[in-house]
């Protein structure tokens, strides 16, 4: 322990100096006849060190102390939820039995170790939840939960109880080989083929133009039913439209059909895969799958215009290209004469340094085609900041950032997939620009820079809005990394894709005139909430949100729900929450300068099957996990080991460390108390010996 002060320690000659003149001019004059010899000195003495002490406190001191803490080894213990856990002949153990005996191991480590509970499916949640109504299973979140709760503790182990079905998310063991700690595994579930007939895929497009035909890729399991006849259909509106006679070659039969289905209907159509069930089957909820696919009655056209090649470009294009219904192309600025036919145009780094391609550029926005700007090094800032495209940057120099994506929770023009803003902090940075950005009035901010770890209020993504126009703007290069990124992360580029249509469908609904406008998905998931966002302009197209906007939701059997949206900066949004599978329509209302204002619109809500589709427990995954740290596989009738089997790994232990702690002086009760004592004796001396 020492004391320091927030002044050099030199002063302390200055706080002596006024408590030796304090005692001086209290006691220079004559004591009184009477008084003692020893109390003549004593009394200089506490008058000299109250002074002294009381003059010391304006040093602001503090004492530094060093204190050794021991942290107890943290056990996490993490329960898979999901629905495909019970869709074994053992579920009634899993419901009561093993979650019993769990909670008892749990008791054991308590009594050595700081336990933490967690139970996940699609999301986490921070107790043990034992309802099994999970519809998907994302082990890979379950791992990057822990890395954020847990980073910095004495994680000692982690019990992981789960069949080691994941059917969302990336593989869990490149998220697992990163953790120091061991992993026990629990396998949960059931090891053993049963006798089933599943579709285990079905693979389509998601939207089609009207009048053309597209393909369905139906792959089918059949296991143990050797010789066995189905029959496979496709029904649509409740025609069969498709069918087909399925013959079982052995004991571990798989068949891929291919078909084409005609798309005459527009709007969002509901086709059922189904493959008629067999006697002695273990489960029929895999023997269905709803297909949807939006029917289109016309192209969008989106022009890329570029000046030079870049991976970028190529990122654009396949993202955008990923749906029927926009008709992507490419084009060098040179090769453009007008962009008439385009309902959407993608500027990339362009107007560039070599051509600034002006007399073009005014010929698109004297036409009120939207546009996307994507800035790059090879773009003439100077030129850009002439565009009235809702943001100037100002730069002295060319100087460029490396700036990561941070989403902008009051931005509700559009939705974006809770996973997907979830991941945004962890993909590659953009290079930027580095300068003085100044933002129009118009200017919505999606994104937000941030550099290092120092979120900036500089913008990544926004848009604006100018004569009913939309324009968007990318601030940096190298968003071919992020769509590269969300492939790692999803094994899948569909969430890139679907965000980057979203960015193109949003600035292409600018022809919208309506005061009006309501936006949201056309189909849901039944574990996602249902999201709407809403926009409304008063008579001078100003975007206002005085009025309350109400809207009523009818399912198919006409029953209806009210809700109000709630208000945000400038526009409104609801949340109305999870709704069961089903088709739903909808209509909002708002009242505004005595006129009623309505919009009609239809949503679906598609049931999840995804966990049925396997249900054969991954005993190589788990036993994989447990081996990564010389952590244990138990089966999931050896729980009762578990506990003992932790305490005996001599790796898991405390961790001593020392704190440096800084307590202010003047929060400590002995030196007031010390201070009362000198001044409190001194008093009591001089009243004794008759002094004032």
């Amino acid at each position: 322990m020492k004391i320091i002060t927030e002044y050099p320690l030199w002063f302390v000659i200055f706080c002596l100096a006024f408590g030796v003149l304090v005692a001086f001019l209290t006691y220079s004059k004559r004591f009184p006849e009477n008084i003692s010899p020893w109390q003549k000195t004593v009394l200089p003495l506490l008058r000299f060190l109250g002074a002294s002490l009381l003059a010391f406190l304006l040093l602001n001191p503090l004492i530094l102390r060093t204190i050794t803490e021991i942290e107890k080894p943290l056990v996490v213990v993490a329960v898979d939820n999901s629905a495909s856990v019970v869709m074994t002949k053992d579920s009634v153990f899993y419901k009561t039995d093993f979650i019993t005996l769990l909670r008892e191991q749990i008791k054991e480590l308590e009594n050595q170790f700081e336990v933490k509970l967690l139970s996940f499916g699609s999301e986490c949640n921070n107790s043990i939840l034992s309802t099994y109504n999970e519809p998907e299973t994302d082990l890979s979140a379950l791992f990057s939960e822990m890395k954020t709760l847990y980073s910095g503790r004495n994680v000692g182990a982690i019990v992981l109880a789960s069949d080691g079905i994941y059917n969302k998310g990336s593989n869990p063991f490149f998220m697992a080989e990163s953790m120091p700690y061991p992993i026990y595994s629990i396998l949960m579930g059931d090891t053993l083929i049963q006798k089933d007939l599943k579709i285990s895929r079905v693979f389509h497009n998601r939207s089609v133009f009207k009048g053309n035909s597209f393909p369905l890729e139906i792959h089918l399991n059949i296991d143990l039913f050797p010789g066995a006849k189905t029959i496979l259909k496709i029904e649509h509106k409740g025609k069969n439209i498709f069918q087909k006679t399925i013959l079982a070659q052995g004991n571990r039969y798989k068949e891929v059909v291919r078909t084409y289905i005609e798309s005459d209907l527009p709007g969002l159509q509901q086709y059922s895969v189904i493959l008629e069930p067999l006697e002695g089957e273990f489960s029929i909820q895999n023997n269905r799958s709803e297909v949807f696919v939006e029917v289109i009655e016309q192209k969008e056209k989106i022009l890329i215009l570029h000046q030079a090649p870049h991976p970028d470009i190529a990122a654009l294009k396949n993202a955008l290209s990923s749906v029927q219904s926009f008709a992507v192309e490419v084009k060098n600025v040179e090769e453009l004469n007008s962009a008439n036919d385009y309902q959407l145009v993608i500027l990339y780094q362009i107007p560039s340094v070599n051509n600034a391609s002006l007399p073009l550029l005014n010929r698109i926005k004297q036409q009120n085609i939207p546009l996307l700007y994507l800035l790059g090094q090879k773009t003439n800032l100077a030129l850009f900041n002439e565009q009235n495209a809702g943001l100037k940057i100002l730069q002295n120099r060319a100087m460029w950032n490396d700036a990561f994506a941070h989403f902008n929770p009051s931005f509700v023009s559009f939705s974006n997939e809770r996973d997907w803003i979830k991941n945004l902090e962890s993909l590659p940075p953009l290079s930027v620009p580095f300068g003085n950005y100044q933002l129009s009035n118009a200017a919505q901010i999606m994104l937000y820079q941030r550099i290092g770890r120092v979120v900036s209020e500089m913008p990544l993504i926004l848009f604006s809005e100018e004569n009913n126009t939309r324009t968007g703007v990318i601030t940096g290069e190298g968003i071919w990394r992020w769509r590269l990124m969300a492939y790692q992360i999803y094994e899948s580029h569909q969430m890139f894709d679907d965000w980057m249509v979203k960015v193109a469908q949003y600035l292409m609904v600018s022809s919208d005139r309506s005061n009006f406008r309501v936006n949201h998905n056309r189909i849901f998931n039944e574990n996602e909430n249902v999201f709407f966002n809403a926009e409304f302009y008063n008579d001078a197209m100003e975007r206002i949100n005085e009025p309350e906007v109400k809207m009523m939701i009818k399912n198919s059997e006409g029953k209806s729900l009210p809700f109000l949206f709630s208000r945000t900066s400038d526009a409104f949004e609801l949340n109305a929450g999870k709704f069961p599978q089903g088709d739903y329509s909808w209509e909002a209302q708002v009242s505004f300068g005595g006129k009623l204002f309505a919009k009609k619109g239809a949503f679906t809500v598609r049931k999840l099957e995804i966990e049925s589709l396997n249900l054969v427990a991954d005993k190589y995954l788990m036993s994989q996990l447990a081996e990564i740290n010389e952590g244990e596989l138990l089966m999931a009738r050896e729980i009762d080991q578990l506990s003992e089997k932790i305490k005996n790994n001599e790796s898991i232990r405390s961790v001593t460390y020392s704190v440096k702690k800084y307590t202010d002086l003047t929060t400590l009760w002995f030196y007031f108390v010390l201070l009362i004592a000198l001044f409190s004796v001194e008093w009591l001396l001089r009243k004794l010996n008759g002094m004032s």
